[in-house]
């Protein structure tokens, strides 16, 4: 009897360990079979941020460390993952762009911490980071905050995507569509926009301002008989001219044709104004050498003063424009400010009348 039942003993024990080593050949098999897929995991992830243009991170906020930067960080800005990390977060944004990109970051994490924004929203920016070797590359960044678990930081978790050509178009079109395509001055928009950041200058701080108005005499001449290709030439250099002749506090623009405009800021008087108009004269009357030609350009100026001859610049370019073309009927190559008689012969810089010491 007793040996009957230790032999059923022993058989339970036997069909119990084989069903434990099934069990745990099983367990180990899956076991392997699971560090497989992770291993195999971790090589596909690897692959594809290694391959990737955009460059993943994560940064944790409280130390302002990145704890993890994809490796096509090397392709974005030319430093290395390792290179990035070892740094401060603060060196991965221009100098010009930290305050901003660094108070938002303060002002995003406190709403967080507040309960106020979740993981789930998620934040868009551009900002400009350094380059390794060479200019600095745009940036579109997507990111949303994170709490660790394990360490009880707030992280941000981000994505960084190169948009400098982007930029760069959309800095083309806008400069297009301020500036004209064959002087490269303001045109006639953005002339006039500078206009009223002048005058509202001019208005604050008391000062005079004058607009001129300039039209070049007998200029289809030039197109007639030399083609509008050498025509477009010498605009180019005049303008170039009127620029070299002006300080940088005015301001030159081209709005259309062989007319150009000036703002002259922070004048003391009207004599000033004057004096500029006949320094432009005596320089666009300069032989202006294009390529195998010589040419000499007059012009015919209309001045009119801020606050004397408008308040606005509606009313002193229509009051410079009836300058201008006073000064045209006089003779061309003149200069007259609005309200004013013009004497004939050329208003030169040397024969403006110099104002007398009080």
């Amino acid at each position: 009897m007793v040996l009957e039942v230790t032999s059923i003993l022993l058989a339970i024990s036997t069909v119990a360990l084989a069903i434990c080593a099934r069990r745990s050949k099983r367990q180990a098999e899956r076991a392997r079979a699971d560090q497989s897929s992770l291993s195999q995991n971790q090589r596909l992830f690897a692959m594809l941020t290694e391959s990737m243009k955009d460059v993943i991170w994560v940064l944790d906020l409280d130390t302002l460390r990145f704890t993890y930067v994809s490796p096509s960080v090397k392709y974005l800005r030319g430093f290395s993952a390792e290179e990035v990390m070892a740094a401060s977060a603060e060196e991965s944004i221009v100098p010009e762009h930290r305050e901003y990109a660094f108070s938002t970051i303060a002002r995003e994490l406190a709403d967080f911490r507040a309960g106020r924004i979740t993981s789930d929203n998620q934040f868009f920016d551009e900002v400009m980071q350094p380059c390794k070797d060479g200019p600095g590359v745009w940036t579109e960044v997507s990111s949303y905050y994170w709490l660790n678990r394990e360490t009880g930081h707030a992280e941000l978790h981000g994505v960084s995507r190169n948009i400098t050509q982007r930029r760069k178009a959309e800095e083309r079109i806008r400069h297009m569509a301020h500036y004209d395509t064959l002087t490269d001055l303001p045109n006639r928009a953005l002339f006039f926009e500078l206009v009223a950041s002048g005058l509202s200058q001019a208005r604050r701080q008391n000062r005079r301002a004058a607009l001129l108005y300039i039209d070049l005499d007998n200029f289809k001449h030039v197109n007639d008989s030399h083609g509008h290709d050498m025509g477009d030439l010498v605009l180019q250099k005049t303008a170039r001219r009127l620029v070299a002749v002006l300080r940088e506090s005015d301001a030159v623009g081209r709005i259309g044709g062989d007319e150009f405009v000036v703002l002259l800021n922070n004048l003391e008087s009207a004599h000033d104004a004057r004096q500029t108009a006949g320094k432009i004269l005596d320089r666009l009357g300069e032989p202006l050498a294009v390529a195998d030609r010589e040419f000499h350009i007059e012009a015919s100026i209309g001045i009119a003063l801020f606050p004397e001859h408008g308040q606005d610049s509606d009313e002193l370019a229509r009051h410079a424009d009836m300058a201008m073309y006073q000064a045209k009927q006089v003779g061309r190559n003149q200069v007259a400010m609005f309200g004013d008689a013009v004497s004939r012969g050329k208003l030169s810089a040397a024969s403006l009348p110099q104002p007398t010491a009080r």
